[in-house]
């Protein structure tokens, strides 16, 4: 009977992992700063590498490692050359977020639109010059992602994406007495590759 217990076990769970379904895939596209943060930063890009693993037939986890990357806001150096007369030569921001996500996707069409919900580490760094004087800080905060999209199937196990993206963090750009955080709107575009096995 024991014997007849492990072969059926074995056989549900090769059967499983047969018919498991992993893609993974890239996306790029602007990163736009969002509430205070836009006060010190301008439009930047961001790239993201993903993989997932469908848990279910419509469900998927997996992770995302990204990288965002702004510049300085227009106003920022106006601000600081008319108001206090100071030069502003460098202001550059950068996040590697680093997080696992959960992903529901809607239908099973060629047209499939997609919602996720992430959380994880928020690497961020930023650097500023102003005058002779330079500054350069990192920190790592909690953040989260909150994702909206469509998936587009071209061919058998290939799919184009569209997404839009909400990121808030906590706390993590000290300026003066006061931490702001780091919030993007990205806007993505990019590909995915199912691997069916």
């Amino acid at each position: 009977m024991r014997h007849l217990f492990c072969t059926l076990l074995l056989f549900v769970l090769g059967f499983q992992v047969a018919n498991a379904q992993l893609s993974g895939g890239i996306n790029v596209g602007p990163a736009i700063p969002i509430g205070k943060y836009s006060d010190l930063a301008g439009t930047g890009f961001n790239f993201t590498v993903e993989s997932r693993y469908a848990i279910l037939e419509n469900l998927n986890v997996g992770l995302n490692i990204g990288y965002v990357r702004n510049g300085y806001a227009k106003d920022l150096r106006s601000n600081l050359e008319t108001v206090n007369n100071i030069e502003l030569s460098t202001a550059r921001f950068s996040v590697v977020p680093v997080t696992v996500v959960g992903e529901y996707i809607f239908g099973d069409e060629e047209l499939r639109p997609f919602a996720g919900l992430e959380l994880g580490a928020f690497f961020v760094s930023n650097k500023i010059a102003v005058g002779q004087a330079e500054q350069s800080e990192s920190s790592t905060v909690l953040g989260v992602g909150l994702t909206g999209g469509v998936l587009y199937e071209i061919a058998d196990e290939l799919d184009v994406m569209a997404a839009l993206k909400f990121s808030p963090t906590t706390g993590a750009i000290d300026v003066g007495t006061e931490k702001w955080s780091v919030t993007h709107l990205s806007i993505n575009f990019g590909v995915r590759y199912r691997l069916d096995f």
